[in-house]
Order: C-alpha cells, then structure tokens, then sequence
C-alpha cells in the first residue's frame, strides 16, 4: 500500500505557484528526505501532505485519505514546523503524556527513554530548554507518532544509536 501519493498537486497562493503538477508516490514503510533550494516548495508540500493547506488542484492522499481536515490523517501524522511553539506552562512529562492521548500509535516507552536519553527531564518546562533542546524535543515529537511498524522502529532505534555515537565521538 502507499503511504502517499501525489497526482498532478498544483498550489497556487495568489499570483505564485509554488508547486506545479507534482506527481509521486511513497510505500508504506519507507523513510524519505525532501531536499530543495529555498523556495522551491518543500515547506508548502510538508502542509498539505499534513492536512494544513489545501491543495489548489490535483489529488493528494495520506494513509488513504485526502489529508485536508482529515482527523485520521491528524492523528497518524504530525507537522513540526521550527515555527512551533509549545505551551509555555506544560512540563515535558505533561507534553508527552498529552501527545500519548492525542496519537493512537505514540509509543510511551520509547518516548521516555529518548527523553532520558537526551538528557531532558520530566519536570523541565519547554521554555527552560536551549535551542538546541527545543529541536531535539521537536524532532522526537516528530518521529514518534508516525512509527507504525516494527521495521521503522528498529531503523529508529539504529539512527539514534549511530547519532549518539557521532555525538560521543564530536564531544
């Protein structure tokens, strides 16, 4: 089955057309970058393919569904963008414990120990963090939701496990 495909998506934001007749399709399963220059749509894919923009024209499906308002697609995807900000007076333990209620598939476990991992704790409010804690906090809300199978988990795990090495290795 394909996690997503695109036929055709066209997105037009006033007088610009930032994405043009876009075609392709992603299995299920895969793990993908979308690399570009600035500008060239990558952000404006990333929205729709979330559910946040319409597409002005073309078919787009995410996990079966068109993603636009889409609940189940809400719920099986998540979009952080490095304009996100999370509320203020929540600790990080609240955080994911919430994000736990919202994503059928969170994986509590696995979400705590990357927390320690990371060297964040429980009790630490998003504002307290760096920058760079912030993007780390980020990247693990990011991935987390979207994990559906046993194969993406132990390539998560294995990715985690080579960055700390790198990290290990810089430090």
């Amino acid at each position: 089955m394909e996690a997503i495909v695109c036929e055709g998506l066209t997105k037009k934001q006033k007088q610009l057309t930032t994405l043009k007749e876009v075609s392709f399709s992603i299995p299920e399963n895969t793990i993908v970058g979308v690399v570009g220059r600035n500008g060239a749509g990558k952000t404006t894919l990333l929205k729709i393919l979330a559910g946040l923009w319409r597409a002005s024209a073309g078919n787009v499906h995410v996990l079966g569904e068109n993603p636009f308002n889409s609940l189940y697609v809400s719920t099986n995807t998540i979009y952080i963008s490095n304009e996100m900000v999370l509320p203020n007076s929540l600790s990080l333990s609240v955080l994911l414990t919430e994000a736990g209620r919202f994503y059928p598939r969170w994986n509590d476990d696995l979400a705590r120990r990357l927390v320690e991992y990371f060297g964040f704790r429980g009790n630490d409010l998003y504002t307290q963090l760096s920058t760079g804690k912030k993007i780390h906090l980020m990247q693990l809300l990011d991935c987390l939701p979207a994990v559906r199978s046993q194969y993406l988990m132990s390539q998560l795990q294995e990715w985690i496990r080579q960055c700390a090495m790198i990290f290990t290795e810089l430090y």
